[in-house]
C-alpha cells in the first residue's frame, strides 16, 4: 500500500513505469502526475496517478496532504492537449475528482486495476473507512470510468461482466534494461547441491510465512541443504508474523532475515539465489491480481517455486521455468524442494535460461504497445 515511488521503488512504481513505456513504443507522449513524482517522458496521454494510502488511520492526515498536492498538479495540466487519462487505483474520493475533470473535457478515462485488496488486509478491517473506500471504487466507480486495464484474468473476466472495455495487461518489465547481475560461478566439481530460496517483496498478509518457514524446515530435516533468504521483513517482525515463540531458532534454521533493502540490493539477493518462493491462499485477493515479484525473477533467470494462483499456470511451465506446488502448504512446497534438488545441474541452467526466455516472450513492455494503443483508440468517453 502507499503511494507509487518512482522509478522502480516499489511495486507500483514499477508497473507505472512499464505501461508508460508501453505506450511511449506505440507513439504517445507520457505525463506521470502524482504525489511522489511529476515529470515528462516521451511523445498525449496522461497516465497520471496513484494516491497515497495509509497504513493506519493515524496517517489519515497525510492522506489528506497528498491528495491536495496530486489535485493541485493536476490543475497545472493543459486538459486540451490531453488524449487519455489512467489512473492508478488509489482513493474513491480522488478518482471520482478525475471523473468530473474528463467529463468536463470529453477525456477517455483508463482505470489500471493491479489488485482487490481482502478487507482483513488493511487498516481497521472489514468495516473500517479503507474497506469501504476499495470495495466501493472496485465495484463502482471503476465500471463507471468504463475502460479497464487488467492485471489479470480474474479481474478481467469481472469487469467485462460489467460491461467496461477491457484490455489484460500482466506485469510488464522492460527486458533490455534489467540490471545485469552476475550470477555466482563455480566450475562443475565445485559446486554445491545446496539449494537457495529467496523472497523479496512487503509481505504483510499476503503470503503463507508459516507454511513456507515449515516447508524449508521440513526439507532440511529429510537431508536436503536448502536455505531461505527474505527481503523485506526482520527477524522479530517474521517471528511475530508466524506466532514464534521464545526462542525457537530451529526452526529458523536456513532462514535469513535481511529487512528493507534498496531495491537494486534485493534484485541482486533474488538474482543470486536459485529460486524465489511464493504461497498464497486461493483467496479472491490472490486471484485478482498477480505477483510482479513472479515477472521479476522470471526476468533475472531465476525460477519460481509458486502454487497455481490468479494466471501464474499461465506463464510459469512446471518443470521448465519453474515448479507448480500442488498445494498452498509446508508439505506442497516441501515436494518442490525435493523436485528442484533432484536436478542435476545441466538441467538447472536450462531451468535458468527457460526462466529469462519466458519473461522476455510474455512480459516484454513492447509486446504490449499495440493492444493498449487499440484500447485507448477505441476506450470510451467519460461520460
Amino acid at each position: 500500500m502507499g503511494g507509487f515511488k518512482l522509478p522502480d521503488l516499489d511495486a507500483g512504481g514499477v508497473r507505472v513505469n512499464a505501461v508508460s513505456d508501453a505506450l511511449r513504443a506505440a507513439g504517445y507522449g507520457v505525463r506521470l502526475v502524482g504525489d511522489d513524482f511529476i515529470g515528462t517522458r516521451g511523445r498525449t496521454v496522461l497516465p497520471p496517478f496513484r494516491a497515497r494510502l495509509v497504513s493506519a488511520i493515524c496517517h489519515g492526515v497525510d492522506a489528506l496532504v497528498s491528495s491536495r498536492s496530486t489535485l493541485a498538479q493536476l490543475e497545472a495540466v493543459n486538459w486540451s492537449q490531453v488524449s487519455a487519462v489512467i489512473y492508478y487505483p488509489g482513493s474513491a474520493a480522488l478518482l471520482w475528482r478525475l471523473m468530473r475533470i474528463c467529463r468536463k473535457w470529453r477525456i477517455r478515462l483508463v482505470v489500471d486495476s493491479t489488485e482487490w485488496y481482502d478487507a482483513g488486509h488493511v487498516p481497521l478491517g472489514r468495516f473500517g473507512p479503507f474497506a469501504l473506500d476499495s470495495e466501493f471504487r472496485m465495484r463502482c466507480l471503476h465500471a463507471r470510468a468504463a475502460n479497464v486495464i487488467c492485471i489479470s484474468s480474474y479481474l478481467a473476466e469481472y469487469y467485462s461482466s460489467q460491461g467496461c472495455h477491457v484490455v489484460l495487461v500482466p506485469p510488464l518489465i522492460g527486458t533490455d534494461s534489467e540490471p545485469g547481475f552476475a550470477r555466482r560461478t563455480q566450475s562443475d566439481d565445485k559446486r554445491s547441491a545446496a539449494i537457495s530460496l529467496a523472497y523479496a517483496g512487503s509481505p504483510g498478509r499476503k503470503e503463507l510465512l508459516r507454511e513456507i518457514i515449515a516447508g524449508v524446515g521440513s526439507a532440511r530435516q529429510k537431508g536436503i541443504e536448502v536455505s531461505f533468504q527474505i527481503v523485506g521483513i526482520s527477524e522479530a517482525d517474521l517471528r511475530a508474523t508466524i506466532g514464534l515463540q521464545g526462542s525457537g531458532q530451529r526452526l529458523l534454521d536456513g532462514v535469513v532475515c535481511h529487512g528493507r533493502l534498496p531495491r537494486p540490493d534485493a534484485m541482486r539477493i533474488v538474482a543470486e539465489s536459485d529460486y524465489t518462493v511464493l504461497l498464497r491462499p486461493q483467496e479472491r485477493f490472490a486471484n485478482a491480481g498477480f505477483p510482479s515479484k513472479v515477472v521479476e525473477s522470471l526476468s533475472l533467470g531465476v525460477p519460481v517455486l509458486a502454487n497455481s494462483t490468479s494466471d501464474i499456470a499461465s506463464y510459469v511451465r512446471d518443470g521448465v521455468d519453474g515448479f507448480l506446488l500442488s498445494a498452498p502448504t509446508g508439505g506442497g512446497l516441501e515436494e518442490g524442494i525435493i523436485r528442484a534438488a533432484g536436478l542435476t545441474w545441466e538441467e538447472r541452467d536450462r531451468m535458468r535460461a527457460n526462466a529469462m526466455s519466458r519473461a522476455r516472450e510474455c512480459f516484454d513492455f513492447r509486446l504490449y504497445a499495440g493492444k493498449l494503443d487499440a484500447f485507448i483508440a477505441s476506450a470510451r468517453v467519460c461520460a
